[in-house]
């Protein structure tokens, strides 16, 4: 069965499924270039498909994340249109795809989310925590930003929403206030280290209140969606501005004292061992880490897609195990990232007819050792293999590296290629076994998920690998990602094996093609790009 899962709402995006396995996993605004894009997709999907070897009259279900998408609509045209009272309770639909009646079920937003992130831990008891901005806002009573579920053997036991806990809304707005983008929270975290304690009272006063529900009487934050356009400190003037930074600091810190309480309470409730997490806020790398360190569960899993971005594939296995009972595959770390399109060699020799560069033909074992050659030489490359990735982080198949022992290039990458802001950091990618070089916080952080507390030699040797307050955004790889194999080339060399990466873009989302690949290079100064089996270098004029 060709199972088609599709979401309109912001970061939009859709997936498929072919007898419980996942072939494809793609975002609205890899292909449009506007971040974060929502609305029609339906000409994309059926590109995709062709690219998969199908068609749209070949798709036998659908699964989406909400009965209707008011303002977002991802061009399914639903034949009834049943609103679903519960942020677990799904409704059957039936959708006209080309003229053809198709059976569908929506699954509201939480539930997509908790099933993302339980259905990708490969554990079979678990309980889940979802936190967002808020999700369903068009449905009936089942709006929520925070809820709380257990699985087990397969199947969704209980989902409860809880009330008065809306961490999304305060980082929505601050995001807005500080840096004038709703959607900056990665920028704020990242500020947070910048700042001091000093409104921490104050905020916590205007912010934090007892939550509702099963978790009931704990901490947990206001909705502060009215106070969008006038929060307290709305006067600051950019980043720079001390209350800014203290603000950054504080909503840090309430944010890992609200999570830690509801992870507690969820514990005790639950009594399982696995916690998985899913929604926006799990992109808080502070967040999950001292959920990891400081509650009881033994286990702490944050997929790659915890953003909207992942709701079509939670929505699809939802419908795929929960209801149809067709148990999907285990997913591999590779599973879950590589889900875009495998461009052929004739859109390669396509983007590489273009004046400006020179390039060689060579292979990925020659590849791997000239690409160490730069990065040790204080080179910065670009690589660009196979699969794009699916989610908002660069794992290696669209990414920039560099070697973190360059005191200078963290600024350099900042400054030079990304155009951003100072103060951001770039992540530090190690090997799985050799994690407790960098820290001892976690065991493996394949996602970029986690952000940890570095050690004195890690500090001191990989310099532009650190944070302002001595964290880092961890990255661990094996062999099975190129810099798995990079890494691997530098320990034989007698090197420190540490990489840096950040995404390949340039004030735009990830690059997704061939030929975006290159313009990208021309315009920042990389020194080499790595694009599949090819060396590309600029043409010298």
């Amino acid at each position: 069965m060709l199972l088609l899962g599709v979401s309109g709402g912001h970061d939009a995006n859709w997936c498929l499924f072919q007898d419980g396995k996942l072939i494809g996993a793609f975002e609205k605004e890899r292909f449009s270039r506007n971040r974060h894009d929502s609305g029609y997709v339906m000409d994309l999907v059926q590109m995709s498909l062709k690219k998969q070897g199908f068609d749209l009259k070949d798709v036998e279900f659908i699964a989406t994340s909400e009965h209707n998408h008011i303002g977002t609509e991802p061009g399914l045209e639903l034949i009834n249109q049943k609103c679903y009272t519960r942020p677990d309770e799904w409704v059957e639909q039936s959708v006209l795809l080309e003229g053809r009646k198709v059976p569908c079920i929506s699954v509201p937003h939480h539930l997509c989310h908790a099933s993302y992130a339980y259905y990708t831990s490969n554990h079979e008891d678990s309980a889940v925590l979802t936190w967002d901005g808020g999700g369903d806002f068009y449905t009936i009573d089942a709006y929520t930003s925070t809820s709380a579920s257990l699985w087990k053997n397969g199947k969704l036991q209980w989902m409860e929403r809880i009330g008065n806990c809306d961490i999304g809304s305060l980082w929505h707005i601050y995001s807005k206030v500080i840096f004038n983008n709703p959607f900056a929270a990665g920028k704020l975290m990242g500020l947070a280290a910048l700042g001091q304690p000093d409104l921490l009272t104050s905020m916590s006063d205007y912010s934090i209140r007892p939550t509702r529900g099963i978790l009931s009487n704990i901490s947990g934050i206001k909705n502060c969606w009215p106070d969008e356009d006038l929060p307290p400190y709305n006067q600051v003037s950019g980043w720079e501005d001390k209350n800014a930074q203290n603000l950054a600091y504080a909503i840090q810190d309430i944010t890992c004292t609200v999570g830690i309480d509801l992870a507690d309470a969820l514990y005790e409730i639950s009594k399982v061992d696995h916690l998985a997490l899913s929604g926006g806020v799990a992109l808080n790398g502070y967040l999950n880490t001292e959920i990891v360190k400081r509650t009881k569960f033994r286990n702490v899993s944050v997929p790659p897609s915890v953003h909207d971005g992942g709701l079509s594939i939670g929505a699809a296995m939802f419908v795929l195990n929960h209801i149809l009972g067709l148990k999907t595959e285990t997913f591999t770390t590779n599973d879950l990232v590589f889900t875009g399109i495998e461009y052929q060699l004739s859109d390669y020799e396509e983007a590489l007819n273009n004046d400006s560069i020179v390039y060689e033909k060579s292979n990925k074992e020659q590849n791997i050792k000239k690409a160490v050659d730069d990065i040790t030489s204080g080179k910065i490359i670009a690589w660009y293999e196979g699969r794009s990735e699916h989610g908002p982080r660069a794992l290696g198949h669209r990414s920039i590296i560099a070697s973190p022992v360059f005191p200078d290039m963290k600024e350099r990458l900042n400054n030079t290629i990304k155009f951003r802001e100072p103060f951001r950091p770039i992540a530090p990618v190690v090997l799985e076994d050799d994690i407790t070089f960098c820290t001892d916080d976690i065991t493996t952080s394949p996602f970029m998920m986690f952000i940890v507390n570095t050690k004195e030699e890690f500090r001191k040797s990989c310099p532009s690998a650190i944070h302002i307050d001595g964290s880092a955004r961890v990255q661990t790889v094996n062999r099975d990602n190129p810099m798995g194999l990079m890494l691997e080339e530098l320990k034989h060399r007698g090197q420190i094996p540490v990489l840096l990466n950040t995404s390949f873009n340039v004030n735009s989302p990830i690059v997704e093609t061939p030929f975006e690949a290159i313009d990208t290079f021309l315009r920042v100064p990389i020194d080499t790009l790595y694009l599949d089996n090819y060396v590309v270098k600029r043409r010298e004029r």
